[in-house]
């Protein structure tokens, strides 16, 4: 009889350490948007713009914006056809972006354009957590 109250509270122990050790820690849900990602308004702030080199810089992104969003290449199931695709929609991607910074060098001054690379990648960053370091 003392055996079988044993077991029973060796069980539920164990099921609650179980239940415990998988609940989540209650707080606030992590945020969406990377820490780092600018918003074309700040993206623009860092750049002091005029207001007709905003209006060209809109088209200029706007039209880089399009080409990123054509649909990539179906992959083959074999590993040299999705390296194949993988170099090439690497090299279509540099492409486009010294297209991108060529045609922001054109409107820009020096230091303008300079703070344009500087912190390009952190507008175009896609929205989501930042990367984990591990």
């Amino acid at each position: 009889m003392k055996l079988k109250k044993l077991l029973i509270l060796l069980s539920l122990l164990t099921l609650s350490l179980v239940t415990y050790a998988d609940e989540k820690p209650q707080g606030e849900p992590p945020k969406m948007e990377s820490q780092n990602k600018l918003t074309k308004e700040q993206f623009y702030a860092k750049l002091n713009l005029s207001t007709e080199q905003k209006q060209k810089l809109d088209v200029i992104l706007s039209d880089f914006e399009k080409s990123m969003k054509k649909e990539p290449p179906k992959n083959d199931s074999s590993s040299n056809k999705l390296k194949l695709d993988n170099d090439n929609m690497k090299k279509e991607m540099d492409e486009k972006m010294a297209e991108l910074s060529n045609r922001a060098k054109v409107i820009l001054n020096k230091t303008q354009y300079e703070n344009f690379e500087k912190n390009l990648k952190d507008y175009l960053l896609p929205p989501g957590p930042p990367p984990q370091n591990k």
